[in-house]
């Protein structure tokens, strides 16, 4: 794969994962009463939108769109949103746990895509590189909770 579509495709799924992350923390923030996870889940729906958005510039750049959210995967991600959060009924630590289980899923998602990358010089490995990073952040801020 040449360079130019390597990066297209790295930029593809990263901007697949930031715009789930961000979706999904969308749909959880409106059931969290706790402030300290609440403010954690809007620095992370940020920090999704600024790699989504970057992501999308990029693609747009190379005279591409982003590439559409699977419906059959936008609403198994709400299915399983609305079944964990019914079942949480606002304890904040089982909703911490639903946060942490989709870091978990964006990191080994950004790890096996900068595994199957071959060059490490693209602007699409560069900002999996960064998501990965990001969501080995979210992991730990959301441990500490």
């Amino acid at each position: 794969m040449d360079n130019l579509r390597q990066s297209e495709h790295m930029l593809g799924k990263v901007y697949q994962s930031a715009a789930f992350g961000k979706m999904a923390a969308e749909r959880v923030l409106p059931a969290v009463s706790d402030p300290r996870l609440s403010q954690e889940l809007h620095r992370q729906k940020e920090g999704y939108t600024r790699v989504a958005n970057t992501a999308e510039v990029y693609l747009g750049m190379t005279g591409k769109n982003p590439p559409m959210l699977s419906p059959l995967s936008g609403a198994m991600l709400e299915a399983n949103l609305y079944a964990g959060l019914a079942g949480a009924k606002n304890d904040t630590r089982r909703i911490a746990q639903m946060v942490e289980k989709g870091n978990r899923t964006g990191l080994r998602k950004m790890r096996r895509l900068l595994d199957d990358s071959s060059d490490g010089a693209c602007c699409g490995h560069e900002l999996a590189d960064r998501l990965y990073t990001m969501e080995q952040q979210n992991l730990m801020r959301i441990r500490e909770l």
